[in-house]
């Protein structure tokens, strides 16, 4: 077969020309920055590489047809292999809605059809399937629909009795599922498709900038997903990495299903007939597929939930926000919801603020503490800290996010409370979290829910500081002490105190028990001590807060840490009681030429 192609010239790389834009929602004005931005390397915004037509493939020939009806009317019962995907709509001044839906690839004997189908499931059995799809006990799952047939027009399943649709076993001699989606870790593939219709409606976005909001520019697919994952996660693209198809449809009589499926076998010839990849399916190409459709309906894009594909109506396909969003829905990730669906604005798996999130290379921001948790990317750096074991309030010292490279041991960046299901993280507005809409600088607490995340409160020492929330008959108390700015070895991080019923631990009455309280020697591990004081519970035991690399031991007299005087880099119990006016006047010590700054409120150590 020979087939007819065109090249796709580049866009200009020079420049990208930003508009300014002021959108008035109600009585909130948005104003995006209006700024032309020379593109370079290292910049923000601009583009990493610029040699790439050798990555663009494009045919004006169609050759897909929809397969004969004939092929599913082998069985009375048809199966399906079912994968979950969620969709997101939109409406005049945002996102307002979103919901699940089903897609069925019939099972044809011991073959596994490669068309797919919408299949509506009872509300219950969905939500279960959904459910083991979330917490890693399946990609897929098996259903039988007696007497269902297929209607090639609506690319839909139809099922005469949804209540006598069954969940089955993998049907016998049937292959293992098709490639799903790794880990969100290493690397994985990436392939862009463009459609056209037969009417030349096509995607605002050219190929080539396509390539630029996947993968080309410092705030695209790639880089995003490299910046927050502290270079754990690269999603390079295939060898052929935007397909540049046209289909013998129209967008305007079709659905989104019947383009992608038709784009999916003409991309398929392209990289058989030109380049000289044979595969039976996209998935068996890249990890990740990606759709984008020529302008139709209401709707914005929909992915699949831990699969590798998702697909965008038009513009969407082209906007950091909306690919981030829904690449996040490939790792399992659920909506980011505060008092409302979407509104958890600060991270990408918010519903999107028209001005704000319609954009190619903006904004520039990660997710929320409980999606982080969740990808696993800083689980070096993370702290759990257990209410049932909390007889005294703890005082945490947490880093922003952004900082998880630079900062040593015993500076979480994200903090787990497992008996509130609750997912503490310092939302810092800066580097390539610069953009968050939302609460920055600020400490939030996310709910991990089982179909969404619930950015519960945000805390600041000028902004709420404290929050308080039902733990049985207790109540757990969550406290900015304060904020930490950083200098030479200890980083900027935010003192947050945990406790229960109101306690603190955020200065020297902390402990909650009345009377004088004492703190601790903040020694974060044994790979990166540092032996100073620094506001915190008292020590009653050697195991709370002293250190054998600090040579700190509990000193049962004061109920703090004191230490063998043979390290000259230690505080000593002389300091320690200095600090809280048990034992002397407030002072600064020199001894081995280290200098400790002690002062009774938010006690800290800086080393020189």
């Amino acid at each position: 077969m020979t087939v007819a192609t065109q090249e796709v010239s580049n866009a200009p790389l020079h420049r990208v020309w930003k508009t300014a834009v002021t959108l008035t929602i109600g009585a909130a004005v948005l104003l995006l920055g209006c700024a032309a931005s020379s593109l370079s390397p290292t910049g923000k915004g601009g583009v990493v590489g610029a040699s790439y037509d050798h990555l663009i493939s494009a045919s004006t020939v169609t050759t897909y047809s929809d397969p004969p009806l004939s092929r599913y009317l082998q069985d009375t019962d048809l199966v399906c292999q079912v994968t979950v995907f969620e969709i997101v709509n939109d409406a005049l001044n945002g996102v307002t809605d979103s919901a699940d839906f089903y897609e069925c690839q019939v099972v044809l004997g011991t073959t596994l059809d490669s068309v797919r189908f919408t299949l509506e499931l009872p509300e219950s059995l969905a939500a279960e399937q959904k459910a083991l799809v979330l917490d890693d006990s399946q990609d897929v799952f098996y259903v039988k629909i007696p007497n269902g047939s297929v209607d090639l027009t609506q690319a839909s399943i139809v099922v005469p009795d949804a209540n006598a649709i069954s969940l089955i076993s993998p049907p016998h001699g049937l292959a293992p599922p098709g490639r799903r989606l790794a880990a969100p870790t290493g690397t994985i593939s990436a392939v862009v498709i463009r459609i056209t219709d037969n009417s030349r409606s096509s995607p605002s976005f050219s190929a080539s900038e396509l390539y630029q909001s996947h993968f080309g520019n410092q705030v695209s697919l790639k880089w995003q997903y490299h910046k927050c994952s502290a270079g754990k996660l690269r999603i390079e693209p295939a060898p052929v990495a935007i397909l540049d198809v046209t289909v013998n449809r129209r967008a305007a009589s079709s659905n989104s299903q019947q383009m992608v499926q038709a784009a999916e076998q003409e991309a398929l010839n392209v990289l058989r007939t030109r380049h000289g990849r044979s595969h039976s399916s996209l998935r068996d190409y890249a990890g990740i597929t990606i759709f984008v459709t020529p302008p139709m309906g209401n709707w914005l894009a929909y992915a699949s939930i831990g699969g590798g594909l998702s697909v965008y109506n038009d513009k969407w396909g082209g906007y950091i926000a909306s690919i981030m969003h829904e690449v996040g829905h490939n790792f399992k990730l659920l909506h980011a919801n505060e008092r409302g669906e979407y509104q958890d604005h600060t991270g990408y798996m918010s519903g999107a603020v028209l001005g704000y999130h319609d954009a190619q290379h903006f904004p520039e921001m990660c997710f929320n503490g409980a999606n982080h948790w969740a990808l696993g990317w800083y689980s070096d750096k993370t702290q759990s800290v257990s209410l049932n074991n909390l007889q005294q309030p703890t005082l945490l010292s947490i880093a922003p996010f952004v900082d998880y490279q630079r900062v040593p041991g015993g500076y979480p960046v994200v903090v787990q409370i497992p008996e509130m299901n609750y997912y503490l993280q310092y939302n810092r507005a800066k580097s390539f979290n610069a953009d968050t809409y939302e609460y920055a600088d600020h400490v939030t607490i996310t709910l991990q829910q089982n179909s969404a995340t619930e950015l519960v409160e945000a805390i600041s020492p000028s902004d709420t500081p404290k929050f308080e929330a039902n733990y049985g008959s207790q109540k757990v108390t969550i406290q900015i002490c304060s904020a930490v700015a950083g200098s030479g070895n200890t980083p900027e991080h935010m003192l947050v105190s945990v406790g229960l019923n109101g306690a603190s631990a955020c200065n020297s009455g902390g402990g909650g028990g009345g009377g004088v309280g004492a703190p601790d020697i903040f020694t974060p591990n044994q790979d990166n001590e540092v032996c100073g004081l620094q506001s915190g519970a008292k020590c009653t035991s050697d195991g709370q807060c002293c250190s054998k690399r600090c040579r700190t031991s509990w000193d049962p007299a004061y109920n703090i840490c004191s230490h063998d005087t043979t390290n000259p880099f230690a505080i000593d119990r002389q300091d320690v009681l200095d600090a809280l006016n048990l034992g002397g006047s407030d002072r600064s010590r020199t001894r081995g030429g280290n200098v400790r700054s002690l002062r009774l409120q938010n006690v800290e150590s800086t080393s020189n």
